[in-house]
């Protein structure tokens, strides 16, 4: 989907000076994107284009203008797939957009490690430190808020950045300590959280269930009151981004009210709901009318995403379904779905399978049978 397809009509008059950009982006995070931060937007090939996904994210955004929900209202998770801007979107364009009009006050994120965390940190002081167009229409949160006229920084190190119009941004590594976490007795109203969970080979259930019970107890209870807001691709079956994406697409199925939804739950996956949580799971192949779609076209195409579909590593970096090591006993490239001239008989195909796969286990039996 090309850019200009999704911005709203106004005048372009208004490009034209300060006060007329600042008031088209006040309120709309694609139209500041566009005007202050273009090149975020472009692919390889210096196009530039949205996706459904950045839209949704886009509109998501539009709802930090309000004031600070009440408890535990506002969190959500966008799970789509790796290289899809989600990141850039979140953690780097909607933060700008935001602490530029003060729309939120204190963010503080978090990532796996605190690199990464402080690397998003980084791309974003670079930003207003190198973006002409921001600090002139901006300048009092292009500089770093200062206690005297002519004194040193107030906050400007690797953790943390506070503007000159009082903007905190803060970033951390998901293990850090950061229980009762404030500035000045202000705490955060924006918890941001970009791939929390290390690569499959680097993660395990235990380790899952620590790094949970950590966002839920500390991270969370930063202010109960703060809008949350989680990205992340799936690393491994069960981790905790696959288990928002499984509660979100069965409460989409479920006929019944909130209370009846959670308890048809496993009591594993009951803690989504508890926490509120609301999943925007966008795979990398959509169906529209029947028909197979590119999620970003712009930048995989269907051939590019048929070609490797079929693989384990296409299931869980581009479709969010991560499958286990040792689970199915087929692979999707294994099955081929046809339609036969005729078809006057049920077949069944039995499988009883071998439990591990050592020499000494029972054989796994098949058994096909017909029935005219």
């Amino acid at each position: 989907m090309q850019l200009a397809s999704a911005l709203r009509e106004f005048d372009p008059r208004l490009l034209s000076f300060p006060a007329g950009r600042r008031e088209l982006a006040r309120h709309d995070p694609l139209l500041f994107a566009a005007i202050y931060l273009p090149h975020k937007l472009r692919l390889e090939d210096g196009s530039i284009s949205v996706s459904p996904f950045h839209l949704d994210i886009v509109e998501y955004g539009k709802s930090w203008i309000h004031k600070t929900p009440g408890l535990k209202e506002h969190r959500d998770c966008f799970i789509a797939p790796r290289n899809s801007g989600k990141s850039t979107w979140v953690f780097h364009i909607l933060p700008l957009w935001a602490g530029c009009f003060l729309h939120k006050k204190y963010v503080i994120c978090f990532s796996d490690s605190i690199n990464q965390a402080e690397s998003w940190l980084g791309n974003f002081t670079m930003e207003l430190a190198s973006n002409s167009l921001l600090r002139n229409d901006f300048p009092e949160m292009a500089d770093t808020y200062k206690l005297t006229k002519g004194g040193k920084a107030f906050q400007s190190n690797r953790h943390t950045t506070q503007r000159s119009n009082k903007f905190i941004f803060q970033a951390k590594g998901a293990d850090s300590a950061v229980l009762g976490t404030n500035q000045g007795g202000l705490r955060p109203d924006l918890i941001l959280f970009d791939d929390v969970e290390p690569s499959e080979a680097n993660y395990s259930e235990a380790s899952m269930k620590s790094r949970l019970s950590e966002l839920q107890t500390t991270h969370f209870y930063l202010n109960l009151s703060a809008i949350v807001a989680i990205v992340g691709t799936t690393t491994m079956p069960d981790s905790i981004i696959d288990q928002i994406r499984r509660v979100g697409e069965a409460r989409e199925e479920f006929p019944g009210g909130p209370a009846e939804f959670r308890d048809s739950l496993d009591p594993d996956l009951r803690w989504v709901v508890d926490e509120n949580i609301k999943s925007h799971y966008w795979p990398a192949i959509l169906e529209e009318e029947g028909q197979e779609v590119s999620l970003w076209p712009e930048r995989w195409s269907m051939d590019y995403l048929n070609e490797n579909r079929s693989t384990r590593a296409f299931a869980l970096n581009m479709l969010n379904r991560p499958i286990s090591k040792d689970g199915g006993y087929w692979d999707e490239a294994d099955i081929a779905l046809d339609e036969p001239e005729a078809y006057d008989s049920l077949t069944i195909l039995a499988v009883d399978p071998a439990v591990v796969t050592k020499r000494t286990n029972d054989d796994t039996g098949l058994a096909a049978s017909k029935r005219k």
